[in-house]
């Protein structure tokens, strides 16, 4: 089986690797390498069946850089227009800098694009996660694939985070525990809590969105 170093790294988690993700259309495998040692972020491209590496798409120092003294974290979540949904606390934006730094982006898994994703009276954005369908994007924010939008104005930090759920449809969204709430399930489009649990740090719901 042919592996290049990137996809070495990507499957082992060696030199920033940050995970992967099937493409919507299943015809390649994606992989996030963000590493703050290298000041290196990007994403690579595999086949699905040779783990071969096909495409290796950097970060552009003209959409933004890792700085060596960034905060660890990097996260993507595919909807199913192949955009991805990228969250990287260590990237810094070109341009002026702006307090609290904007450090989430846009990566178009056709284009080979990144851009960045602006959000009014930015809060620190948190792990995306992607309802099972693909439609909708998490992230503290909200990225609707079929209606085109983001909502970028009203954040809500309790929809999405590292161990997050969604259900097929992107009804119901398992959030983790949160300190003053414990874990919860929330309907996403409209906001509301439909159930408690005990503490649960990760958690997978169903298809159907009736077990966890």
């Amino acid at each position: 089986m042919a592996r290049s170093r990137f996809a070495f790294a990507l499957l082992t988690g060696l030199i920033g690797g940050c995970g992967g993700g099937l493409s919507p259309d299943g015809t390649k495998i994606l992989g996030l390498i963000c590493s703050i040692a290298s000041q290196q972020a990007g994403f690579i491209e595999l086949d699905p069946t040779s783990l071969s590496q096909t495409a290796s798409t950097p970060l552009p120092a003209s959409v933004a850089t890792i700085l060596p003294t960034g905060l660890p974290g990097a996260w993507f979540a595919l909807a199913n227009d192949g955009n991805a949904v990228v969250v990287m606390y260590s990237a810094v934006p070109a341009g002026p800098v702006v307090s609290p730094v904007l450090s989430q982006f846009i990566y178009g898994t056709a284009s080979h694009a990144f851009s960045v994703i602006p959000l009014a009276n930015n809060p620190v954005p948190i792990a995306p996660v992607s309802s099972g369908n693909g439609n909708l994007v998490e992230f503290g924010f909200e990225y609707n694939a079929s209606g085109g939008s983001l909502d970028g104005l009203y954040p809500n930090l309790m929809l999405g985070g590292s161990g997050a759920s969604f259900d097929l449809a992107g009804d119901k969204i398992f959030q983790p525990s949160e300190p003053s709430l414990g874990s919860l399930i929330f309907t996403p489009m409209s906001g509301p809590i439909v159930g408690r649990l005990p503490d649960t740090l990760v958690g997978v719901i169903n298809r159907a969105g009736t077990r966890l």
